[in-house]
């Protein structure tokens, strides 16, 4: 198992502490909380990037997210929350935040938090799209913090924009900034890299989408496994319960033999 607190390092040495926070200890979930599970680095599939979406703005501040989150879903939801905004008119502020152990579910992906570590850029992208600067920025920090998770892990989870991984309309997160033919999801797919043409960024893309559709297919599968198993159970469970009768039924009639002979 990874030591995380050589992780935490690691970021440390990579953003400076000018630009990393560790929030761990400062945003405790609810006891009652009991789908934070733990689980094996090697669980972890996918980096899954968000935008934090409808009432927030790129200087919403932690808490304020945490609070929303504490009371919806009984802790933080999201395991690194970056900001990333122009604060002058030459020059961006920026900070990532590690706010969830990633051995740990998050609660940011519907039925796929087992498997993903949420990544959040604070700020509402749908309603007030980002300009290019601050998307290549943005993209810039994204793209260390995933070479550092890389290294730590030892794996490259493929990297998907939130409403990649459910239903088509589900939720436009982490909005369309993300995409596009040589957008910053592909080029995040091919972080540590060189440079790759068109092409290829387009086939390393569907590659991974392809890969995705492969485990909504098994999961799928073994939802259906399982709904299967549940019907069997509750057969055999009625024969159970069948012959308890029957059971009860044989020895009230040869109670009732005794008594007749006694």
């Amino acid at each position: 198992m990874p030591d995380e607190n050589a992780l935490v390092q690691m970021l440390i040495e990579e953003f400076g502490a000018e630009h990393f926070d560790d929030l761990r200890a400062e945003l405790p979930d609810d006891p009652k909380a009991w789908w934070f599970k733990g689980r094996r680095p090697e669980d972890i599939q996918f980096y899954a990037v968000h935008h934090s979406g409808d009432g927030t703005t790129p200087r919403t501040d932690t808490s304020t997210i945490y609070n929303y989150h504490k009371q919806r879903f009984g802790g933080y939801g999201y395991h690194f929350t970056i900001y990333c905004y122009r604060s002058t008119p030459d020059g961006f502020w920026w900070k990532v935040r590690y706010t969830r152990s990633v051995l740990q579910w998050g609660a940011n992906v519907k039925d796929k938090n087992d498997s993903v570590v949420g990544c959040v850029w604070v700020g509402d992208y749908a309603a007030d799209p980002p300009d290019s600067e601050t998307v290549e920025t943005v993209t810039s920090v994204f793209e260390r913090l995933f070479l550092v998770l890389d290294r730590w892990l030892g794996a490259r989870p493929i990297v998907v924009g939130h409403r990649d991984l459910l239903q088509q309309g589900y939720t436009v997160c982490p909005a369309d900034w993300a995409y596009g033919p040589n957008g910053p999801l592909m080029r995040l797919n091919a972080r540590g890299q060189p440079p790759a043409s068109g092409d290829d960024l387009q086939a390393q893309l569907q590659q991974a989408l392809a890969q995705i559709n492969s485990l909504q297919s098994q999961l799928a599968d073994l939802q259906g496994r399982v709904q299967d198993l549940e019907t069997e159970k509750a057969r055999l469970q009625d024969q159970v319960s069948g012959l308890q009768t029957k059971i009860a039924q044989a020895r009230s009639h040869a109670q009732a033999t005794l008594d007749s002979l006694s």
